[in-house]
C-alpha cells in the first residue's frame, strides 16, 4: 500500500499486480542513450511509503493489470514494432479532426481518451514483448510510451494512472535495474513529482520533499544519465533550500558531491554544504571593497552584521536595497553595520546601482574582473545561488541566519539588538 501526497482525498482503491511476474526475463541492464522528454527545468536516499503523507491511499496497479483495454486499443498483429508505430502515430495525429475538438472545453478529455487508448496499446505491447523475449531497446520504446501517458494522465488528477506510474517504476527497477525501461519509468515519477511541486508547493511543502526525494533515488540509480541527474539534483537542492527544508536540501548537494565530485557542480555543491552548516557557527568572511579598502568580519565583533548579497540586473532591486537600508538605519554603528556583496560584472553598474538606491554601505567586489559576479571568492566558497540574500551575524561573530527575507529582517534585527 503506497502514501502519495495528494490534491484531494480520494479512498483508496483496490490492489491488483501481476507485473513482477510479467516482467521478470524481459528488459535488461544496459543504460543506453535516453530518448525521453528533457528534464524539467526544477530534482538519494528512497522515498519510502512511511515518508509520504497519510493523506491519501492509493493502490498497487502495475503494467501486468488485468483489466481489459478498450476494443478498439487492439494492436496490429504486426509484433511490438507495429504496436510502437500504431502509439507512434496516433500521438502525432492532431486533434483538429477529432468529434467535438470545436469544443475548447471538449479538448482536456480528447486528450485524456487519447492518453487511455496509449496505456492499454502500450500494456499489450509490453505483455507481447514479455511473450516474445524482445530486446532491451523494444521494451524501452513501449516502457517510454507507457510512461508518458500515465504520466499525463495522472497530471490530470487520475489517481489510478498515479499509483501505476509508480508501481511500474519499482516494479521495472527491482527486476531490470538499471535498464533502461527502468530508467524511463522511473524518469516519469521525478516528472510527476516536481510538476506537482510547481504546482502546490506554496500550500503545501510534501510534494517539494516528494519531488527531492525521488530525485535522488532516480540519480542513485541511473547515476550515468548526468544530462537528467545533475540538473535534477541542483534544481531539488534549490527548491528544498527555497521552502527551508534544510535537510532535504543538505541530502541532495551531498549525493551531487558524492557521485560527481569532480565536476563544476559538485564544486559548487561543495560550497553550498558549508553555507547551509553556517548557522551557529563562526563565520569566515571577508574580501577586497569597492572602495578599496578590505574588510574582515573579525573587525565588526560587539555589533551585529547584516550582509546582502545582489545584484544590479534583478528586477526592482533598487526598492529592495531602499527598504533594507530604511531598516537597518534606525540603529547605530556601534550597534550595525550592513555589508554588500555585490554580483555584478562591471564598476559602473555597481556605481548606478548604489547611487539610485542612496545607500552608503561597504561594497565587497573584487578588483579581479575574473572574480567578479558568481565568481567573486566569497560567493564560490558558500555556495551562494540566490540573490538578494540577506545574512545575520551576531555581535560574537556566530551566524544567526543565511536566508532572511526582507519581511523578517526588522523582527530579526530587533531580536538581536536590544
Amino acid at each position: 500500500m503506497r502514501l502519495l501526497p495528494s490534491l484531494s482525498a480520494v479512498p483508496a482503491l483496490g490492489v491488483a499486480s501481476l507485473a513482477a511476474a510479467l516482467l521478470v526475463g524481459c528488459g535488461g541492464s544496459d543504460s543506453g542513450t535516453e530518448t525521453s522528454n528533457a528534464a524539467p527545468a526544477n530534482a538519494g536516499s528512497t522515498a519510502t511509503a512511511e515518508t509520504r503523507t497519510a493523506e491519501v491511499t492509493l493502490p498497487t496497479a502495475s503494467i501486468g493489470n488485468t483489466a481489459q483495454p478498450a476494443a478498439e486499443a487492439e494492436p496490429a498483429a504486426t509484433g511490438t514494432q507495429g504496436v510502437i508505430e500504431q502509439i507512434t502515430t496516433l500521438m502525432r495525429q492532431p486533434l483538429a479532426g477529432a468529434e467535438g475538438a470545436d469544443d475548447p472545453k471538449r479538448i482536456p478529455q480528447l486528450i485524456k481518451q487519447r492518453n487511455k487508448t496509449i496505456v492499454d496499446m502500450a500494456s499489450r505491447g509490453v505483455l507481447l514483448a514479455h511473450k516474445n523475449n524482445e530486446s532491451d531497446e523494444v521494451m524501452h520504446q513501449l516502457v517510454q510510451r507507457l510512461s508518458e501517458a500515465r504520466l499525463q494522465l495522472a497530471l490530470q488528477g487520475d489517481q489510478d494512472e498515479a499509483e501505476s506510474l509508480y508501481s511500474d517504476a519499482d516494479v521495472l527497477q527491482e527486476q531490470h535495474p538499471g535498464s533502461k525501461a527502468a530508467m524511463e519509468a522511473s524518469y516519469a515519477v521525478v516528472r510527476f513529482a516536481n510538476t506537482n511541486a510547481m504546482r502546490y508547493s506554496q500550500n503545501n511543502t510534501e510534494w517539494i520533499t516528494e519531488f527531492a526525494r525521488r530525485a535522488r533515488t532516480f540519480c542513485e540509480a541511473f547515476p550515468s544519465e548526468q544530462a537528467k541527474t545533475l540538473p535534477l539534483l541542483l534544481a531539488a537542492g534549490k527548491s528544498c533550500e527555497g521552502y527551508n527544508l534544510t535537510e532535504e536540501a543538505k541530502l541532495c548537494y551531498a549525493q551531487i558531491l558524492e557521485q560527481y565530485p569532480d565536476t563544476p557542480q559538485g564544486e559548487q555543491a561543495k560550497g553550498v554544504l558549508r553555507r547551509l552548516s553556517l548557522t551557529g557557527q563562526t563565520l569566515k568572511f571577508g574580501g577586497a571593497t569597492y572602495g578599496g579598502e578590505f574588510f574582515n568580519i573579525n573587525q565588526n565583533r560587539g555589533k551585529v552584521t547584516a550582509i546582502v548579497y545582489w545584484n544590479s540586473h534583478i528586477g526592482g532591486i533598487q526598492e529592495t536595497l531602499k527598504k533594507i537600508d530604511t531598516i537597518t538605519s534606525k540603529y547605530e554603528d556601534s550597534q550595525l553595520q550592513v555589508i554588500g556583496v555585490s554580483l555584478d560584472d562591471e564598476e559602473l553598474q555597481l556605481e548606478v546601482a548604489v547611487g539610485d538606491a542612496g545607500i552608503s554601505w561597504p561594497q565587497l567586489f573584487d578588483p579581479d574582473a575574473s572574480k567578479r559576479g558568481w565568481q567573486h571568492p566569497v560567493v564560490k566558497y558558500y555556495g551562494v545561488l540566490n540573490v538578494p540574500s540577506i545574512w545575520l551575524v551576531d555581535a560574537n561573530g556566530t551566524v544567526v541566519s543565511t536566508n532572511t527575507s526582507e519581511a523578517d529582517l526588522e523582527t530579526k534585527l530587533a531580536e538581536l539588538i536590544k
